[in-house]
């Protein structure tokens, strides 16, 4: 499961200090999964112990009688994703709340599928960044997901459509999308990818971190038909199979430059929190 270091504009454990709490995570998500699995084989046991055959059928209708009843459990794969619900939802507490300081978290994010997608399905050692808050002298700006890769930045942008979408760059500010029989205008997505990347860039050279950087525009259940003239890498339903299988099969440990590049995205973050109760 991917790391949340940084969501919107909220304050960030990783922010305060990234390489403990990368560490811990990674400790913390081990222990916890341990622990479901030990309290899941002891049910398991139980359930075994339960059915057994009865010395005594009236000592067995007793125990029924009161409310003595099997014990429920899941399979295992029902247990990993509880597991992993609850991993995310802990991700955001630490992505938007610190030992002393919390940030008022929109709740629908708890919800938001997208933001599970990302972080339950891709390794431990990616670290993400999902619309960050960026202050750039005096201006605020949100970006869209930065995803800091051992080897590399992915800046991403994601066309979210229910149907076998085509996406039609026009080469203006808005592109034709064809959806369910229905045409319609939508904002060039290239806009909010550029200034997602520029920004990292930037931030990069100012810092000396001299990591690679990609552009993606991913679309899981539709088409893009574009030029491609910002050298984009355009990951639609034709592509998306395999890009997935390779980003989630990624094996390399988190590296040196990767949390330097990550320490040098957080310096120019925002964030909106105050003191918790306790600390008032």
């Amino acid at each position: 499961m991917a790391q949340l270091i940084k969501l919107k504009d909220y304050v960030s454990r990783y922010e305060k200090n990234l390489n403990q709490y990368a560490s811990q995570f990674i400790h913390y998500k081990k222990k916890q999964w341990e622990e479901m699995k030990e309290s899941f084989q002891d049910i398991e046991v139980q359930n075994k112990e339960f059915d057994k055959p009865r010395i005594n059928s009236f000592l067995s209708k007793k125990r029924l009688s009161n409310d003595d009843q099997k014990p429920t459990t899941k399979n295992i794969d029902h247990l990993k994703r509880d597991f992993l619900d609850q991993i995310f939802e802990n991700q955001v507490l630490w992505a938007s709340s610190t030992l002393i300081e919390s940030s008022k978290v929109d709740h629908a994010m708890f919800q938001n599928k997208e933001l599970r997608y990302l972080l339950q399905r891709f390794p431990d050692s990616f670290l993400f960044m999902y619309k960050p808050v960026f202050k750039v002298q005096k201006a605020y700006m949100e970006l869209d997901i930065i995803l800091i890769t051992p080897l590399e930045i992915i800046c991403m942008t994601i066309l979210n459509s229910k149907y076998s979408s085509v996406y039609i760059d026009t080469g203006k500010r808005f592109w034709d999308v064809k959806e369910g029989g229905k045409e319609r205008k939508e904002i060039s997505p290239y806009i909010r990818l550029m200034r997602t990347s520029n920004l990292v860039q930037s931030i990069l050279n100012k810092e000396n971190v001299p990591i690679k950087l990609k552009k993606v525009l991913l679309c899981e259940n539709g088409y893009i038909i574009s030029n491609n003239p910002n050298n984009i890498e355009m990951i639609d339903q034709y592509k998306y199979q395999q890009w997935f299988e390779n980003m989630r099969n990624y094996s390399s440990p988190m590296k040196a430059i990767q949390m330097n590049a990550a320490l040098a995205l957080l310096k120019y973050v925002d964030s909106d929190s105050s003191l918790r109760s306790e600390w008032k």
